[in-house]
C-alpha cells in the first residue's frame, strides 16, 4: 500500500481484539468506521489518521457510551456507504441481520470480511 490514504470507507463491526488492530491498520489507508461498544481505543487512532468514527453495536447503552467515552452512537447504520465491512464479532443481531443486510450497508463495489464466521462462507468474500 501507498502512504497516501485512499477514497474507500471501511466498516468494522466489533472492535474486540481482532477487530479494533484491523480497523486500526486499515485506518492509515481508507476512511475507517468502526462499530462496537467499546471504541475508546479505536476512536483515538482513527482521529489520529484523520478518520470520522461511528460507533454502532446493539448491545450498546447510548447514554454509557456518551458518559463513559464522550462518544454519540448512531442509531442505526446507513445503507450504500461502506466500501468494506468487517464483521468482527458474533452478536445474535448481526446473525440475525444476515450476509445480504451488511452487503446492503455496503456501496456496489465492496468487500465483506468475516472474522468471526457469523455467515456461511459462501456469502462472504472472505474470513478467517
Amino acid at each position: 500500500m501507498t502512504a497516501k490514504r485512499r477514497k474507500s470507507r471501511i466498516g468494522v463491526v466489533g472492535l474486540g481484539y481482532v477487530g479494533l488492530p484491523l480497523a486500526v491498520e486499515f485506518g492509515k489507508q481508507y476512511e475507517t468506521i468502526g462499530f462496537d461498544v467499546n471504541p475508546k481505543r479505536l476512536v483515538r487512532e482513527l482521529q489520529k489518521q484523520g478518520a470520522q468514527v461511528d460507533i454502532y453495536d446493539p448491545w450498546a447503552s447510548r447514554s454509557e457510551c456518551r458518559h463513559e467515552y464522550g462518544l454519540q452512537p448512531v442509531r442505526a447504520l446507513q445503507r450504500g456507504r461502506y466500501d468494506v465491512a468487517i464483521v468482527a464479532v458474533a452478536h445474535r443481531q448481526f446473525r440475525e441481520l444476515g450476509a445480504r443486510a451488511v452487503r446492503r450497508l455496503c456501496k456496489t463495489k465492496h468487500v465483506l470480511y468475516d472474522i468471526k464466521h457469523v455467515f456461511p462462507a459462501a456469502a462472504v468474500d472472505g474470513r478467517l
